[in-house]
């Protein structure tokens, strides 16, 4: 078995599993803002609901802060959104692909 030489950046010896594992994250984090902008739907929609069909000051008040509370989570999930997709997208910047690995496995032509 053939070892890599070490190097001083941390990405270099990262292996296929490695890097698999990056778009995996990236993967998980689109499914994670998804779940958020259904949460703030959720909210929001509820919320409204309470306004247009229910009477009362209370749960008018309740029923902003539903609707106030969907806004907070979907600006909440899109900035966690946009932080780990930097993130992920900075690690990959720095890890070196392979020819092969970018065109499916495919071997290297002359």
């Amino acid at each position: 078995m053939r070892q890599r030489p070490s190097s001083d950046h941390p990405y270099d010896d990262l292996g296929v599993n490695d890097i698999l594992s990056g778009d995996r994250t990236a993967l998980a984090n689109e499914q994670t803002l998804l779940a958020y902008i259904r949460t703030a739907l959720t909210f929001a929609v509820s919320g409204g609901s309470a306004i247009q069909f229910l009477d009362g000051a209370v749960i008018d008040a309740i029923g902003y802060t539903f609707v106030a509370a969907g806004v907070l989570t979907g600006i909440i999930g899109a900035l966690r959104f946009r932080t780990v997709r930097a993130h992920v997208q900075d690690i990959e910047r720095k890890v070196p692909r392979s020819p092969r690995m970018d065109r499916g496995g495919g071997e290297e032509e002359d």
